[in-house]
Protein backbone atom coordinates (compact mmCIF):
# COMPACT_ATOMS: atom_id res chain seq x y z
CA UNK A 1 0.00 0.00 0.00
CA UNK A 2 2.70 2.61 1.42
CA UNK A 3 5.08 1.66 -1.13
CA UNK A 4 2.96 2.03 -4.10
CA UNK A 5 1.59 5.21 -2.77
CA UNK A 6 5.04 6.50 -2.18
CA UNK A 7 6.29 5.86 -5.67
CA UNK A 8 3.75 7.55 -7.08
CA UNK A 9 4.11 10.50 -5.54
CA UNK A 10 7.63 10.54 -5.59
CA UNK A 11 7.38 9.83 -9.86
CA UNK A 12 5.52 12.83 -9.28
CA UNK A 13 7.33 15.49 -7.18
CA UNK A 14 10.63 14.93 -9.26
CA UNK A 15 8.80 15.60 -12.64
CA UNK A 16 7.73 18.43 -11.39
CA UNK A 17 10.75 19.16 -9.64
CA UNK A 18 12.62 18.96 -13.23
CA UNK A 19 9.69 20.79 -14.70
CA UNK A 20 9.98 23.65 -12.40
CA UNK A 21 14.33 23.60 -12.72
CA UNK A 22 13.99 23.72 -16.50
CA UNK A 23 11.39 27.31 -16.04
CA UNK A 24 13.39 28.80 -13.41
CA UNK A 25 16.54 28.58 -15.21
CA UNK A 26 14.59 30.14 -18.06
CA UNK A 27 13.00 32.76 -15.70
CA UNK A 28 13.89 36.71 -16.03
CA UNK A 29 15.33 36.48 -12.38
CA UNK A 30 17.77 33.84 -12.57
CA UNK A 31 18.62 35.37 -16.34
CA UNK A 32 19.18 38.61 -14.46
CA UNK A 33 21.23 37.15 -11.91
CA UNK A 34 23.28 35.11 -14.27
CA UNK A 35 24.28 38.06 -16.63
CA UNK A 36 25.19 40.10 -13.67
CA UNK A 37 27.70 37.83 -13.06
CA UNK A 38 28.78 37.71 -16.52
CA UNK A 39 28.71 41.73 -16.96
CA UNK A 40 31.36 41.48 -13.55
CA UNK A 41 33.28 38.87 -15.37
CA UNK A 42 33.36 41.02 -18.86
CA UNK A 43 34.70 43.55 -16.62
CA UNK A 44 37.22 42.28 -14.58
CA UNK A 45 38.55 40.66 -18.23
CA UNK A 46 38.52 44.11 -19.86
CA UNK A 47 40.25 46.15 -16.87
CA UNK A 48 42.49 42.84 -16.99
CA UNK A 49 43.41 43.60 -20.59
CA UNK A 50 44.31 46.93 -20.54
CA UNK A 51 46.52 46.81 -17.72
CA UNK A 52 48.33 44.03 -19.59
CA UNK A 53 48.05 46.15 -22.86
CA UNK A 54 49.76 49.19 -20.54
CA UNK A 55 52.40 47.14 -18.71
CA UNK A 56 53.00 46.14 -22.72
CA UNK A 57 53.64 49.36 -23.88
CA UNK A 58 56.04 50.32 -21.18
CA UNK A 59 58.51 47.48 -22.66
CA UNK A 60 56.91 48.98 -26.26
CA UNK A 61 54.75 46.19 -27.55
CA UNK A 62 51.02 46.40 -27.53
CA UNK A 63 48.81 44.01 -26.97
CA UNK A 64 46.44 42.13 -29.23
CA UNK A 65 43.65 39.68 -29.09
CA UNK A 66 42.32 37.28 -31.60
CA UNK A 67 40.91 33.62 -31.70
CA UNK A 68 43.80 32.04 -30.11
CA UNK A 69 43.69 34.62 -27.17
CA UNK A 70 45.67 37.62 -26.61
CA UNK A 71 48.96 38.59 -28.13
CA UNK A 72 52.20 41.05 -27.49
CA UNK A 73 53.16 42.91 -31.15
CA UNK A 74 56.12 45.30 -31.04
CA UNK A 75 55.45 49.00 -31.53
CA UNK A 76 57.80 51.88 -33.24
CA UNK A 77 56.95 55.44 -32.79
CA UNK A 78 53.77 54.16 -31.77
CA UNK A 79 52.72 52.39 -35.02
CA UNK A 80 53.17 48.35 -35.42
CA UNK A 81 56.22 47.30 -36.33
CA UNK A 82 56.40 46.02 -40.07
CA UNK A 83 58.29 43.26 -41.19
CA UNK A 84 60.52 46.02 -43.28
CA UNK A 85 60.79 47.26 -40.06
CA UNK A 86 62.44 44.33 -38.05
CA UNK A 87 64.37 42.77 -40.96
CA UNK A 88 66.17 46.63 -41.11
CA UNK A 89 67.26 46.17 -37.24
CA UNK A 90 70.31 45.37 -36.24
CA UNK A 91 71.41 42.41 -34.56
CA UNK A 92 71.54 44.39 -31.14
CA UNK A 93 68.28 46.11 -31.48
CA UNK A 94 66.60 42.70 -32.60
CA UNK A 95 68.14 40.96 -29.33
CA UNK A 96 66.80 43.85 -27.27
CA UNK A 97 63.72 43.57 -29.03
CA UNK A 98 63.78 40.07 -28.28
CA UNK A 99 64.59 40.40 -24.56
CA UNK A 100 61.66 42.69 -23.78
CA UNK A 101 59.51 40.58 -25.93
CA UNK A 102 60.48 37.75 -23.33
CA UNK A 103 59.65 40.45 -20.72
CA UNK A 104 55.97 41.28 -22.50
CA UNK A 105 55.63 37.29 -22.39
CA UNK A 106 55.94 36.68 -18.69
CA UNK A 107 53.34 39.52 -17.79
CA UNK A 108 50.69 38.01 -20.60
CA UNK A 109 51.08 34.68 -19.04
CA UNK A 110 50.59 36.19 -15.34
CA UNK A 111 47.17 37.93 -17.03
CA UNK A 112 46.12 34.51 -18.55
CA UNK A 113 47.00 32.28 -14.91
CA UNK A 114 44.83 35.75 -13.63
CA UNK A 115 42.12 34.98 -16.51
CA UNK A 116 41.90 31.21 -15.38
CA UNK A 117 40.61 32.07 -12.27
CA UNK A 118 38.13 34.61 -12.69
CA UNK A 119 37.28 31.88 -14.98
CA UNK A 120 37.10 29.28 -12.89
CA UNK A 121 35.56 31.69 -9.75
CA UNK A 122 33.12 32.50 -12.65
CA UNK A 123 31.76 28.79 -13.25
CA UNK A 124 31.75 28.39 -9.33
CA UNK A 125 29.62 31.17 -9.19
CA UNK A 126 27.32 29.94 -11.93
CA UNK A 127 27.03 26.68 -10.37
CA UNK A 128 26.02 27.90 -7.07
CA UNK A 129 23.53 30.07 -9.10
CA UNK A 130 22.31 27.17 -10.20
CA UNK A 131 22.08 25.28 -7.15
CA UNK A 132 20.54 28.18 -5.30
CA UNK A 133 17.55 28.41 -7.62
CA UNK A 134 17.08 24.67 -8.12
CA UNK A 135 17.24 23.93 -4.60
CA UNK A 136 14.57 27.19 -4.07
CA UNK A 137 12.38 24.83 -6.39
CA UNK A 138 12.78 21.62 -5.22
CA UNK A 139 12.86 22.08 -2.01
CA UNK A 140 8.80 22.58 -0.91
CA UNK A 141 8.34 19.53 -3.72
CA UNK A 142 10.53 17.38 -1.53
CA UNK A 143 9.17 18.84 1.84
CA UNK A 144 5.83 17.56 1.21
CA UNK A 145 7.15 14.03 0.95
CA UNK A 146 9.47 14.58 3.80
CA UNK A 147 6.21 15.53 5.79
CA UNK A 148 4.11 12.64 4.28
CA UNK A 149 6.53 9.91 5.29
CA UNK A 150 8.41 11.39 7.97
CA UNK A 151 7.82 8.62 10.09
CA UNK A 152 9.73 6.58 8.15
CA UNK A 153 13.55 7.20 8.24
CA UNK A 154 14.76 5.25 5.60
CA UNK A 155 12.55 7.25 3.56
CA UNK A 156 13.51 10.61 5.01
CA UNK A 157 17.32 9.66 4.06
CA UNK A 158 16.38 8.27 0.68
CA UNK A 159 14.53 11.84 -0.06
CA UNK A 160 17.63 13.45 1.14
CA UNK A 161 19.83 11.86 -1.17
CA UNK A 162 17.51 12.20 -3.79
CA UNK A 163 17.24 15.49 -3.47
CA UNK A 164 20.74 16.31 -3.46
CA UNK A 165 21.74 14.07 -6.34
CA UNK A 166 19.00 16.36 -8.75
CA UNK A 167 21.17 19.28 -7.04
CA UNK A 168 24.43 17.82 -8.15
CA UNK A 169 23.76 16.43 -11.46
CA UNK A 170 21.39 19.50 -12.65
CA UNK A 171 22.94 19.48 -16.05
CA UNK A 172 20.83 16.42 -17.17
CA UNK A 173 17.71 18.15 -16.55
CA UNK A 174 18.91 21.64 -18.10
CA UNK A 175 19.60 22.62 -21.75
CA UNK A 176 23.71 22.16 -22.49
CA UNK A 177 25.56 25.16 -22.06
CA UNK A 178 29.05 25.16 -22.10
CA UNK A 179 30.91 27.88 -19.93
CA UNK A 180 34.42 26.72 -21.30
CA UNK A 181 37.14 29.44 -21.81
CA UNK A 182 36.15 29.54 -26.14
CA UNK A 183 32.46 30.67 -25.18
CA UNK A 184 33.68 32.95 -22.10
CA UNK A 185 36.25 34.54 -24.30
CA UNK A 186 33.84 34.93 -27.36
CA UNK A 187 31.66 36.74 -24.79
CA UNK A 188 34.15 38.94 -24.10
CA UNK A 189 35.28 39.52 -27.57
CA UNK A 190 31.66 40.15 -28.61
CA UNK A 191 30.62 42.34 -25.68
CA UNK A 192 34.05 44.52 -25.93
CA UNK A 193 33.83 45.04 -30.27
CA UNK A 194 29.79 46.25 -29.48
CA UNK A 195 31.67 49.28 -27.44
Amino acid sequence: GKGKEFKKDLEFQVEDSINHISQAFEGEDFEYKKNQILTAFVEDTNRMYLKADEEARAYGFTVSRNQNGISSVPLKNGETLSQEEYLNMSEEERAELMKRSSLVQEKLNEAFRQYRELEKDIKARIKELEQETARSVISPNFDKLVKKYRAFREVINYLEDLQQDLLDNLELFTKPEDPSTVNLFHHVSRRTSER
